[in-house]
């Protein structure tokens, strides 16, 4: 997504992308961390996204804790998991320590952040 503050869109190929994803069987989840839940979940449902997902999360705090539920509802292994971000200090890195593959996103906001040690490099 590109967002500012309050509007916040799609990148180009997203749809695209989601639609390739669920014809080929992939279970997909979206966890989304801000300060602001309530705009989050309406951006969501104003892009459509919520019928691309299996499971959809928006949280105010973080931690490894926000990939739990996801654990839980799919009954798969971390290492079967593959979580895409921007944020090395975050869903990067708590990826990696719960043993998840960790892919990042060099777009937006964060795309200059330096990983500071291996649990923020994506595996």
């Amino acid at each position: 997504t590109i967002y500012d503050r309050d509007k916040i869109r799609l990148l180009d190929d997203a749809l695209e992308t989601l639609i390739s994803l669920r014809k080929i069987g992939l279970k997909l989840a979206l966890v989304s961390r801000t300060l602001k839940p309530k705009r989050r979940i309406k951006q969501i449902k104003d892009l459509g996204l919520n019928r691309y997902f299996d499971f959809i999360e928006v949280i105010e705090k973080g931690g490894t804790k926000e990939f739990t539920p996801i654990i839980h509802k799919f009954g798969f292994k971390p290492d079967e998991f593959l979580v895409v971000g921007d944020r090395p200090r975050a869903e990067i890195r708590e990826g990696n320590i719960l043993g998840m593959n960790t892919c990042r996103i060099n777009y937006g906001p964060n795309k200059d952040e330096v990983p500071k040690n291996k649990n923020e490099k994506p595996k």
